[in-house]
């Protein structure tokens, strides 16, 4: 075969090989740039706070489902104690505890629901139903003045926060949070989302996770 043309036809074979490559980092950063799906939930090994949004659900049945669930608690915020719940409230937040040393991610029912939870004077483990992406202080805004903080996994807020320079938290839909108020509110949560399935699936090892039971300071 002639030289020249075996150069042309490397010079066509590296042009192929640049287009196949060039589709695959777009493959890749539209997959990086796909918004976080709220039914997707990672529980670690040990206790996890977790958001409801689906409709009611018996607590024997999502164990059922997964087994791997040890316990799952719910905070009475009147009498200021954990109990064991017999069903699921879209709304709550609650605690699982995972056994074993295996991260789990599990995709949990997300349904339309009605975004008005009450919020009793002290504690609250509540979920935010609203959309992803609201900054903490307008997430609070439901609370008005009652507000006295709010903690989640990655972060806490108070009324005085309001005025800093720094950029505000975000949270996403589901996210569990500590909700303390000085007296009994009636939070309105804007909500409405699209039906998801229930799917678990196993993921890493990792290390047993602490107690996630009362993150607030005293």
């Amino acid at each position: 075969m002639p030289v020249s043309v075996i150069r042309v036809s490397l010079t066509l074979l590296a042009g192929v090989i640049a287009l196949l490559a060039a589709d695959w980092d777009l493959a890749l950063a539209d997959e990086a740039n796909e918004p976080m799906d709220p039914a997707l939930v990672t529980l670690e090994p040990g206790e996890n706070l977790v958001g409801w949004l689906g409709d009611a659900m018996p607590v024997d049945q999502l164990i059922r489902r997964i087994p791997a669930i040890e316990s799952i608690s719910a905070w009475e915020p009147l009498q200021r104690t954990f109990y064991e719940p017999t069903r699921l409230l879209a709304g709550a937040g609650y605690v699982l505890t995972l056994s074993g040393s295996e991260s789990l991610d599990w995709r949990r029912p997300v349904t339309p629901v009605k975004g008005k939870i009450t919020l009793h004077r002290g504690r609250n483990l509540v979920t935010w139903l609203g959309p992803d992406d609201w900054t903490i202080d307008r997430v609070a805004l439901g609370s008005g003045r009652a507000l006295v903080r709010a903690q989640w996994e990655g972060g806490e807020y108070s009324p005085s926060d309001a005025g800093k320079s720094e950029p505000l938290p975000t949270l996403k839909r589901g996210a569990a949070l500590w909700i303390e108020v000085s007296r009994t509110v009636h939070w309105l949560q804007p909500a409405g989302v699209t039906p998801r399935s229930c799917s678990p699936a196993r993921s890493r090892r990792i290390s047993r996770r602490q107690s996630a039971r009362i993150p607030l300071t005293s």
